[in-house]
């Protein structure tokens, strides 16, 4: 079992989402998301198969997104915990990993492999966004490539548009770079940066602070092993600076977020 993200409610309810393996015969997973407040569990919601990524409260309801075992999906639940929609996203193998909300909607990023909504056929994974409207209607998708692999980890709100990040690979077999991607308000990349040491890199979460994106992951060094990672890039996409923690083991930073004032 794994829980993947968290969010606030308006009323000060926590929600939480991930993973369970509940059907330990036959190997399935069960995405589910709960509500827990001061006076214990107020609901839980399953789904069969695949996991919850990632959360983002709308008031007292919260839009979970992730993957099933034949697309990716976004589910807006209510403060019963009660499905107002559902709407998948793709195909077997395609997963909603971020999301972010912005003035028309929710921005969901992930990648692709099979076919996403821009019937994408070659099997290569790539960088998948799109925009769900707060009713639940997809009213449009922008499918990215790079090299021979980018794939979406993480995405949060720009000042006019969205920030998305991940790992990118050359070739089929390659190391990984992080990547930092700006996009416009409809989807359209601004810019992008890749990064990283001569080793695997991959960026899970970012965070927009006073104009600037802060994105955290790992970062792999011959001399310190995995390292937790953090790096900041300017408006334009140039890095600010760069830092990791952690020596010769297995470290990780896993998620951003903004705090009060100019700090995270």
């Amino acid at each position: 079992d794994m829980l993947r993200a968290v969010s606030r409610l308006a009323d000060g309810t926590y929600v939480a989402g991930g993973v369970w393996d509940v059907d330990v015969k036959d190997g399935k997973r069960t995405s589910t998301v709960f509500a827990h407040s001061s006076s214990g569990l107020d609901w839980e919601w399953q789904q069969k198969g695949g996991e919850v990524r990632a959360l983002a409260a709308i008031g007292a309801h919260v839009v979970a997104v992730g993957y099933s075992s034949d697309s990716g999906f976004a589910v807006r639940l209510d403060s019963a915990g009660d499905e107002k929609w559902i709407v998948k996203l793709g195909a077997a193998g395609d997963e909603i990993n971020g999301i972010a909300k912005s003035e028309s909607g929710l921005f969901v990023a992930g990648s692709t492999v099979n076919s996403g909504l821009a019937l994408v056929k070659d099997h290569r994974r790539r960088g998948w966004l799109a925009l769900v409207t707060p009713d639940g209607k997809v009213v449009g998708d922008r499918v990215l490539t790079m090299g021979a692999e980018l794939a979406f980890a993480g995405a949060t709100r720009a000042e006019n548009g969205l920030i998305s990040v991940g790992r990118t690979r050359a070739t089929a077999g390659a190391k990984s770079d992080g990547v930092v991607v700006l996009s416009d308000a409809g989807g359209k990349e601004v810019w992008r940066a890749k990064l990283g040491s001569a080793l695997d890199d991959e960026l899970s979460s970012a965070a927009w602070l006073d104009g600037r994106a802060i994105a955290v992951g790992v970062t792999t060094s011959s001399s310190h092993g995995q390292q937790g990672w953090a790096v900041s890039l300017d408006e334009a996409g140039n890095v600010l600076w760069d830092r990791s923690w952690g020596d010769k083991s297995a470290d990780r930073l896993s998620s951003v977020a903004r705090l009060n004032g100019s700090t995270v």
